[in-house]
């Protein structure tokens, strides 16, 4: 009998993992485990508490306007997408072009 078995030291406390079983549909659990996502934030719940709520309304606002599909001037296809400051590609047509910071117009 080895130092882990159930009669080796009979006065030691035995430890037992605990074992949570839920017992409900898939869309009850995936909505127990996961945190549920920012309504009026959105992205900017990033930071928490910090910076107060106009500072991260203009934040959401910006970067809303910047990760929407941009239409490229060339094709006319909403497919182009920001890649740095000011610079952007088409996914269709491959045309790299620029910009203004946030959106193209």
């Amino acid at each position: 009998m080895g130092a882990g078995d159930l009669g080796s030291n009979p006065g030691s406390p035995i430890f037992f993992k605990k074992l949570i079983i839920y017992k409900g549909n898939d869309k009850n659990l995936s909505s127990y485990i996961k945190m549920t996502k920012t309504k009026k934030v959105g992205s900017t719940g990033r930071f928490g508490a910090r910076y107060g709520r106009t500072i991260k309304q203009r934040v959401l606002t910006i970067e809303k306007k910047q990760k929407a599909p941009q239409k490229c001037p060339y094709c006319h296809k909403p497919t182009a997408k920001r890649i740095s400051f000011g610079v952007y590609i088409c996914k269709k047509c491959n045309s790299k072009f620029t910009g203004k910071a946030y959106s193209i117009k």
